[in-house]
């Protein structure tokens, strides 16, 4: 809830979870979370420096990003396909010729 309340990256427990990560970062499409990822602690067993939150929040919001632009090349690619049907189609009924009605 606090992720899609303030969609950024930040500690579980700042966020009231008990989640076993060190970082959790939302991947965000127009305020809507798509998405999360979830990060390990680091080897060195350092606590996740802010810059560190900051660009990992970045990364991830581009993931999200590139994410949907490619959802959006799917569905354009399927509008293509489904146009290119429709005129197959098309192309195969006979013309019919309309009579005026009498």
């Amino acid at each position: 809830m606090a992720i899609r309340a303030e969609p950024k990256a930040l500690a579980p427990e700042q966020a009231g979870s008990s989640l076993q990560a060190a970082l959790v970062a939302p991947m965000v499409k127009r305020n809507e979370v798509i998405g999360v990822a979830l990060l390990g602690a680091k080897p060195s067993g350092l606590d996740v420096r802010p810059d560190e939150v900051e660009l990992v929040g970045w990364a991830t919001r581009q993931v999200g990003l590139d994410l949907h632009a490619l959802k959006v090349e799917q569905l354009e690619a399927a509008a293509s396909a489904l146009r290119y049907e429709v005129a197959a189609l098309r192309s195969l009924m006979p013309t019919a010729s309309v009579t005026p009605a009498v």
